[in-house]
């Protein structure tokens, strides 16, 4: 009996250890944030709650949320991001990659440079009055470009990857940044659609 219980016991501790390594999926009303405040770069992806009380509550009003769908069946789904930067010096920033797909490599998800997402954004509305204010909040705060140099201290931009309505929940986050010559890779489940 002596020597069953050590076995059982480290049987047990291996299952709790394996439990604990597992990815959790966020949650969909939950921004989670992949890496630190200290680090050169970290990546947070940011509910759609927290993205309304920060950018605006309405669509009008933020062009980081998904208009909601219409008479239309068809509508396509955000996933927001934010990329936040910790330099101490001037450094080059090389946006690599950043898209959303399954395991087998099907795109549901793709990121849209600020000029590509300004004009998508401005499509949407025909408020024009709307549609500047909405455009002066993706100047603002979505990333200028793609490969660029950041100034030395702390730095936060927006993007936003937009799919088809459902992007799945079984689907993944990739996003593959340079800084400084250094690879940084995210990959992230998509938050889950029931938290």
């Amino acid at each position: 009996m002596k020597i069953q219980r050590p076995i059982g016991l480290f049987v047990i501790g291996c299952f709790l250890l394996a439990a604990g390594c597992q990815t959790a999926k966020p949650a969909v009303g939950q921004t989670v944030t992949v890496g630190s405040a200290d680090d050169a770069v970290s990546l947070a992806i940011l509910s759609e709650r927290d993205v309304r009380l920060k950018y605006g509550r309405t669509f009008t009003e933020n062009p980081f949320v998904a208009p909601a769908p219409s008479v239309f069946p068809a509508y396509n789904d955000y996933i927001v991001l934010q990329l936040n930067f910790n330099t101490r010096g001037k450094v080059p920033l090389v946006l690599q990659r950043a898209e959303v797909t399954d395991d087998r490599g099907k795109q549901f998800a793709t990121f849209m440079t600020r000029d590509k997402f300004t004009d998508f954004a401005m499509n949407l509305s025909p408020d024009q009055a709307a549609n500047t204010l909405r455009r002066d909040k993706i100047g603002w705060y979505y990333l200028p470009q793609t490969s660029m140099t950041l100034e030395a201290g702390t730095h936060s931009y927006l993007l936003v990857m937009v799919g088809a309505h459902p992007i799945p929940d079984t689907a993944t986050i990739h996003v593959e940044v340079t800084i400084n010559g250094i690879d940084r890779d995210f990959d992230m489940p998509v938050p889950v659609s029931n938290p």
